[in-house]
């Protein structure tokens, strides 16, 4: 997760996530960045051996190791607040300070995230500002056909269950979908993600220093 601070790297996880198999042209062609410098990113992740590596015959050395994800790699941010409530109080104690890193390291690696969406809307903007109509309009049907999609609700005790029981069902079809896969072999690419958070709004606004923040968020649901 400290790795993924770096947008690059973080850039990397994601176009590995998306695709399947990837060799160092077809990294440097999706993130306009040098051969070499992927290289030095891609290190630090099989130092941590997170990767897989195979080679096909092609004319060009540097391009015959292709890169993967270990399959298993998402199993390793795998323990979830439900698991933690199982442990006794003197394993919750032990545990808690690197279940509290890596929570506060996936939000970071979620900002991050959040910023490339922030900049691509921005660039939307300027370009729909600055450009031509029929350019305009272009951008504009580009932001209306966007898969970038949100939802806010605020939600009561008796709705938040009625949404966790949804989501469990979910979880059970999507599981099911996927040990279906797993026999077949299948290896698809995974283009779309979504980010499931349940905010306590009550505790966060107690622990704002800032409530300026807030205001504005308010601002944006008007």
């Amino acid at each position: 997760m400290k790795l993924m601070s770096s947008l690059t790297r973080f850039r990397i996880l994601l176009l590995l996530l998306i695709y399947p198999k990837l060799s160092l042209s077809e990294f440097s062609n999706l993130l306009g960045r040098t051969k070499s410098t992927i290289h030095h990113h891609l290190k630090k992740f099989e130092n941590l051996d997170i990767l897989s590596t195979s080679r096909k015959p092609v004319p060009s050395y540097i391009d015959a190791k292709i890169y993967a994800l270990k399959p298993d790699f998402l199993k390793i941010l795998n323990l979830k607040f439900e698991d933690f409530k199982k442990f006794s109080a003197k394993e919750k104690q032990t545990i808690l300070p690197y279940v509290l890193s890596k929570d506060i390291e996936i939000f970071e690696v979620i900002k991050n995230l959040f910023e490339q969406v922030v900049l691509l809307y921005k660039t939307i903007d300027k370009a729909g500002i600055t450009s031509d109509q029929k350019s305009s309009n272009e951008y504009s049907n580009f932001y209306m056909s966007s898969p970038i999609k949100y939802d806010i609700w605020f939600l009561n005790k008796e709705e938040l269950e009625l949404f966790n029981d949804s989501l469990l069902d979910f979880k059970n079809k999507l599981n099911k979908m996927h040990k279906e896969d797993n026999k077949q072999n299948k290896n698809d690419r995974k283009p779309f993600l979504i980010l499931n958070s349940i905010f306590p709004m009550e505790k966060l606004l107690k622990y704002d220093s800032d409530t300026k923040k807030f205001i504005k968020f308010y601002k944006a649901l008007e």
